[in-house]
This record gives structure tokens, C-alpha cells and sequence, in this order.
């Protein structure tokens, strides 16, 4: 499905600044604040609301019982679903709020990966969007992306390469298949370099490197 609108769910808690600042780093034509129902949280979604300054934002505030996870992850799954159905691009700023809601927020993006477009929170010092991997990735694919989060390949060398993590032959229609899955997943990107094809990692892609290759 192409996605023309964007929706953003923001889970409310002490500081709505990283809110706002979340509303500013990307296009949003629809918002949901889901908010527990302790006064001093339902005036901090008023306060967004009436600070907002986006012309034609459809805003809508979800007020639950803070204390119901099972309120929660039902709310924001209702949400996702009935924004994804109608085109909506869904991402999911979790900078703020109740530290369960965050912790479930991320589980569910995850068990909804093909719907989530996004799951984020705004980094306290740069102000910046750090987003989170969403993915499940095989442990091939996890392996490729591992290779190339060390430098760009063209698909010979990860053949080589792979073979040797894996210890066995590879084919290249075997690396293929999982090259497709990572170019759908949006986490590499190709180039043609004469008779060769280079593969290497997009921003999203290197979210997915494991730690202990880049640290």
C-alpha cells in the first residue's frame, strides 16, 4: 500500500516538549496523545493541543486508565489498525509517557512491522529522532547485514564473505533471496557498478547492526 498522510501516535507524560519536538521532525497530517486519566496528564494533552500551531492537523486526545495495560495495548492497536486502513503511515513517539506504555509500544511495533512505519523518541541532547528496529530479521539476514555494516560489498564478495561466517557454500541465488528481503525491509539499497551490483546499508539498515561490530 502507498502511504500519501501520516499519522502519529505520542504516548503523554512529564515533559511535552519532546512531544512538540517530535510533532516538528516529521510531516504529520493526524495526531493521537493517548494520555492516562490523572488530571495533571489530561491538562499536559490540552496544553500540546492548544500549542500545536499546524494548520489543518486532525488531533484527537485517548484518555485511559494508566494502571490497564490491557486497556492500553488494545486502544493503541485499535488505533494503528483503523489508521493503517484508511492510508494512513503510522509512526509511534514514545519519548515521553508511562515507562509500560513505552515498553508495550515497542513490542507491538515489532508483532505490526508491516504497518509501522516508525517507532522513535527524540534524543534529549541533539534533539534529533533516534528510531528503533522494528524488525525481526533471520539470523541470515542478520548475518548479512553484520557484513555489511563493516563496508559496502558487491553481492561476489558477500558471497564469499557469507560463506565464510557460515562455513559452507553459498549460492547466489540462496543470497539473492535474502538480498530481496533486506531491499523490501528498506534496510539496503543497490547500485549497478559496471557488470557488478553493490550493496550497501541505508540510515535504517545500520540500525540493525549488531553493537558489537561498530563499537
Amino acid at each position: 500500500m502507498e502511504y500519501s498522510k501520516n499519522c502519529q501516535i505520542v504516548t503523554i507524560g512529564e515533559n511535552i516538549e519532546w512531544v512538540l519536538r517530535g510533532i516538528a521532525l516529521e510531516k504529520v497530517d493526524k495526531l493521537y496523545l493517548i494520555v492516562t486519566n490523572e488530571p495533571e496528564f489530561i491538562k499536559k494533552g490540552d496544553e500540546i493541543i492548544s500549542r500545536i500551531g499546524i494548520e489543518n492537523l486532525d488531533i484527537r486526545m485517548k484518555v485511559i486508565d494508566g494502571t490497564n495495560i490491557l486497556n492500553f495495548i488494545t486502544i493503541l492497536k485499535q488505533t494503528i489498525y483503523s489508521n493503517s486502513i484508511k492510508g494512513y503511515s503510522i509512526s509511534i513517539n514514545i519519548t515521553s509517557g508511562l515507562r509500560i506504555w513505552q515498553l508495550y509500544a515497542y513490542f507491538i511495533s515489532i508483532q505490526l512491522n508491516s504497518i509501522i512505519k516508525n517507532i522513535f523518541i527524540v534524543n534529549k541532547q541533539t534533539k534529533q529522532m533516534i528510531t528503533f528496529p522494528n524488525l525481526l530479521l533471520t539470523k541470515a539476514e542478520q548475518e548479512i547485514i553484520d557484513i555489511l555494516g563493516i563496508e559496502g560489498n558487491t553481492s561476489r564478495d558477500l558471497i564469499e564473505l557469507y560463506g565464510k561466517e557460515r562455513k559452507i557454500n553459498v549460492s547466489r541465488a540462496f543470497l539473492s533471496k535474502y538480498l530481496s528481503s533486506l531491499r523490501r525491509f528498506g534496510l539496503i539499497e543497490s547500485s549497478q557498478n559496471g557488470k557488478k551490483k553493490d550493496f550497501n546499508l541505508t540510515l535504517k539498515g545500520q540500525i540493525y547492526v549488531n553493537p558489537r561490530l561498530i563499537l
